[in-house]
């Protein structure tokens, strides 16, 4: 999957990597394939919060969201 390749190659972990790619959150995630480069929205953090995402996974999301 192209998209997961992205997110893998812009450091993000494999278990993220499985959340960010779901349908459910894929509009908070914007994906430049040619150049693999990825934007995640700051709002999705507090989605996948209320979603009960395992609090170590958010801690590593807060290094990838756009600023």
């Amino acid at each position: 999957d192209p998209y997961v390749i992205c997110l893998l190659k812009n450091g993000v972990s494999v278990e993220l990597t499985k959340i960010l790619v779901d349908k459910k959150y894929r509009a908070y995630v914007t994906f430049d394939l040619i150049n693999d480069r990825v934007e995640i929205s700051q709002r999705i953090h507090g989605i996948l919060e209320n979603d009960d995402v395992n609090k170590v996974l958010l801690f590593e999301l807060s290094f990838h969201l756009v600023k």
